[in-house]
């Protein structure tokens, strides 16, 4: 149970520094009720030990509860202007396709070229091309910043 405790707080630590604005002790008392109701959901069955499904599970649970307090990009209107033929802007877009994982760019693949526009019909497409699950969220999140940062 103390090495639970422990991995407890350590996710806490880390989502803390993530969110310094957050009171430690508020991510931390919800990281250890987590941190139970997930070890009632363990399935060793699955492949994953307990001290990474804990972990997870905190990590996870923590991004929905502090949803509201995490800092959020605002749209600013003056970047809608059409300057999509701008040489610095396609110079830009191209070094970030090159830095993107190959998820990242099967996902662009997939709604330039085949048209496939919905998220579901996107991860539909990539689960059967072999992608994994946690790799395939992360392309989610990858395009998400590279869109925010537009």
């Amino acid at each position: 149970m103390q090495k639970l405790m422990k991995i407890a707080y350590q996710v806490s630590h880390s989502f803390h520094n993530k969110n310094p604005h957050i009171d430690f002790d508020d991510i931390l008392s919800e990281s250890h009720l987590i941190m139970i109701r997930a070890m009632e959901t363990f399935d060793p069955e699955k492949g994953r030990s307990l001290n990474s499904w804990i972990a997870f599970l905190i990590h996870r649970n923590l991004k929905k509860i502090f949803a509201e307090h995490l800092p959020c990009v605002e749209y600013n209107d003056s970047l809608s202007r059409n300057d999509q033929f701008n040489p610095e802007r396609i110079f830009f877009f191209k070094e970030a396709l090159k830095s993107m994982s190959s998820t990242s760019k099967e996902v662009i693949n997939l709604i330039m070229k085949e048209n496939v526009v919905t998220k579901k019909e996107i991860k539909t497409e990539l689960r059967n091309k072999g992608f994994a699950w946690n790799k395939i969220q992360k392309a989610f999140c990858e395009l998400k910043k590279f869109a925010n940062a537009l």
